[in-house]
């Protein structure tokens, strides 16, 4: 799986002993989502235990397999547990055959503590690669095979507060900001409306149906296009020309960085200013 071209890959770190007399050979991965993966590479890539049970550490001493798939006891503020988001972080960590002591192995040679001198990189680069692999698990493998809309308005903004993220609907959007605009004396209504939106958005439910089923929703670029989604996709293209005074092909840019009509190419492709 780490030899194909979706799969992310860091620099090899060397990270020497205090004394000079260990090294470590430390690598990051990021799997490739399985929408980028044929059935057969899905199945073999989650194994018998699932994708989720595979992620973390994968620690080898002189090039021979010790732990497979483990957070070794680290994290910050936390320590880190196998969780759905990060189902696609792999680090391969090789260390020398002299250094079994530093690494605690233990006599079945099945469980390894990183020492005091390496516990700071490991953490640092563990942490940039779950990052990553989150961001290729929300977006369905976009950070990978496919290239990244550049200024897409999305639907949906989530902001870090200290209780941890909240979900905003985005008044920029053009179809909000349109329904917005419609009125003077609707906004208010419709502010309402998506603040209720906001403060009920099920975040538990959403979380629980995905680590049950793995996924909830299929990738939208591969599914065909609904009518109704043909439809608003019109009715945006008719107020950007109409409303906004955009000419056909400035529309047509503006739509495909609106979502979700980035992921519909064609469907904006064929969209006309004569249909209404």
């Amino acid at each position: 799986m780490s030899l194909r071209p979706a799969t992310y890959k860091s620099p090899v770190e060397r990270i020497k002993s205090p004394d000079g007399s260990g090294l470590v050979l430390l690598q990051g991965f990021v799997l490739p989502h399985k929408d980028q993966l044929d059935e057969k590479s899905a199945a073999e890539g989650a194994g018998l235990k699932g994708w989720t049970s595979q992620q973390g550490f994968y620690v080898y001493r002189n090039r021979r397999m010790l732990v497979a798939g483990s957070w070794l006891g680290l994290g910050y503020p936390r320590v880190w547990t196998s969780e759905e988001p990060f189902k696609l972080a792999r680090l391969s960590l090789d260390f020398m055959n002299n250094a079994d002591a530093d690494w605690q192995i233990d006599i079945k040679k099945s469980v390894a503590r990183p020492p005091y001198w390496a516990t700071h990189r490991l953490v640092t680069l563990a942490d940039t690669i779950r990052d990553r692999a989150r961001k290729v698990f929300a977006h369905r493998g976009q950070y990978g095979k496919k290239a990244a809309v550049p200024d897409l308005e999305p639907a949906w903004r989530a902001e870090k507060i200290s209780s941890g993220t909240r979900y905003r609907i985005n008044r920029q959007h053009p179809a909000v900001a349109q329904a917005l605009a419609v009125d003077p004396c609707t906004p208010p209504v419709v502010g309402t409306c998506l603040r209720i939106l906001e403060e009920t958005v099920p975040v538990q439910r959403i979380w629980l149906d995905t680590v049950e089923s793995g996924e909830i929703q299929k990738d939208p670029s591969t599914e065909d296009p609904t009518p109704e989604l043909v439809m608003m996709a019109q009715q945006m293209f008719d107020h950007f020309r109409n409303a906004l005074g955009f000419d056909d092909e400035t529309a047509r840019t503006r739509l495909l960085a609106t979502d979700p009509f980035q992921n519909f190419p064609g469907v904006v492709a064929g969209l006309s200013s004569e249909a209404f």
